[in-house]
């Protein structure tokens, strides 16, 4: 697994041995981004129980927030890690993370791509996650071709911009547009 070491899976949790592409255990393409998803909530409410949570993750019952799948998130591919938390001013994760280890035709990378939702806008959370998936993609691909690593990361940059900018509700045309912040790193 591109010479970072030996992991953990992100899908199933089961230990990853070098030089596995796949996970024996599940299946999962090794190579691919690692994302942090997780949108929802764990169904039901901390405080009473209620199976009634609406969509910003409050209970109806008692209006107690409930945590969400993305409040913490740890990625671990063995030699390349990443924790993402929700802060103290917000009431979610706003921020995404997007991490692989990948081969490529000039050795091992680590990829990693950090996403800040703008908190002043519609959604950061969902814009900062559709960012992150669209610039790891991206790059995990043009780095495999072989294609330079600057002119793969800008690529990853405008990919992730038209993934947030895709996201806005074209029936809503009053509401802002999601916005996120791209940060793209590849060491070789």
């Amino acid at each position: 697994m591109s010479g970072l070491g030996a992991g953990i899976c992100p899908e199933c949790g089961e230990a990853i041995t070098p030089p596995g592409r796949f996970c024996e255990a599940c299946g999962r393409d090794l190579s691919a981004p690692a994302v942090a998803l997780g949108t929802s909530t764990s169904g039901a409410c901390p405080g009473c129980g209620s199976s009634q949570i609406s969509a910003d993750h409050y209970c109806d019952q008692c209006g107690r927030k409930v945590p969400s799948a993305r409040d913490h998130v740890e990625l671990d591919l063995g030699g390349l890690a990443g924790v993402t938390d929700r802060g103290r001013r917000h009431p979610r994760n706003e921020d995404a993370m997007a991490l692989a280890a990948i081969d490529t035709p000039g050795g091992p990378a680590a990829i990693a791509v950090i996403c800040d939702g703008v908190s002043t806008s519609d959604r950061p959370d969902e814009a900062s996650l559709a960012g992150a998936d669209a610039a790891a993609r991206i790059l995990t691909a043009a780095l495999r071709s072989g294609s330079d690593a600057a002119k793969a990361s800008a690529d990853a940059i405008t990919a992730a911009a038209a993934a947030v900018t895709e996201i806005a509700d074209p029936t809503r045309p009053g509401e802002a547009a999601p916005a996120a912040d791209e940060t793209v790193r590849v060491k070789k």
